[in-house]
């Protein structure tokens, strides 16, 4: 069995932005407001999104409540270190990985992108950096 069990389809930008825009859609018609503890962009790899993706979602969720503490899973292998740094710049204050092993035969096995764990040791030191707020 490959590793993620859940529904995945390969990656079209078309169909991505449709569900941008369904999305944004569905943020502005429903009633919510107030202020949640935090948010949290995860399950899958949301970082397929820009960071101008990514922007107008926050914009939209910000005209409905007052967000504080962002969050988002990232898939290292479509990331660099620019990418977090845009990623502090709209708000967000909180990164987890999705790495599902640093073998490089589990990952081909799994039909998953091998990550050279140097890149992910960077990555994981620019993170740090952003919330400590050094960057």
């Amino acid at each position: 069995m490959l590793f993620c069990p859940f529904y995945k389809e390969i990656f079209r930008k078309e169909r991505k932005n449709y569900y941008l825009e369904a999305l944004l859609h569905e943020i502005r018609q429903k009633d919510i407001s107030g202020k949640p503890s935090w948010i949290y962009l995860g399950g899958g790899t949301p970082n397929v999104l820009s960071i101008e993706d990514l922007k107008k979602i926050i914009i939209t969720l910000q005209e409905k409540v007052k967000l504080t503490e962002i969050g988002i899973e990232v898939l290292p292998e479509l990331i660099n270190t620019d990418y977090i740094s845009d990623l502090k710049s709209i708000g967000f204050k909180r990164i987890s990985f999705g790495i599902q092993s640093l073998h490089e035969n589990i990952l081909k096995n799994n039909n998953r992108i091998y990550s050279n764990p140097d890149k992910i040791y960077e990555l994981v030191e620019a993170a740090k950096k952003m919330i400590s707020g050094s960057t």
